[in-house]
């Protein structure tokens, strides 16, 4: 079987209106591949527009088979998440070493069987 490149996305700061062609430019190349994190360790404040472009980015990674997870959350941002229920479309981590082991083990297999 082949491995597929993991793809950690890193994001900082605050996410919001005033940066988010910044923040979608720096997601949407990982669209492209099987499996990705995306770090929100830095990540201070997420507003809405935001949190409405991972939904859509969720619809499509959905479509696609693609599982995309979330690492080390603040608290803050955490509790976002889980206020309006994203922690149920996209799973939350606490480190790396588990959103690697979520990647390796829930990534649909596209290779062909014997």
């Amino acid at each position: 079987m082949a491995a597929h490149p993991l793809v950690i996305v890193i994001q900082t700061a605050e996410l919001d209106l005033a940066n988010q062609d910044e923040y979608l430019a720096a997601l949407a190349p990982a669209l492209e591949t099987r499996d990705v994190i995306v770090d929100l360790s830095g990540v201070t404040f997420m507003d809405s527009t935001c949190l409405g472009k991972r939904v859509a980015m969720r619809k499509e990674r959905k479509a696609r088979e693609f599982p995309p997870a979330v690492i080390a959350a603040s608290e803050r941002v955490r509790r976002l998440l889980h206020i309006v229920a994203f922690d149920k479309l996209w799973p939350v981590f606490d480190s790396l070493e588990e959103g690697k082991h979520y990647s390796a083990t829930s990534a649909p297999s596209n290779e062909p069987t014997a």
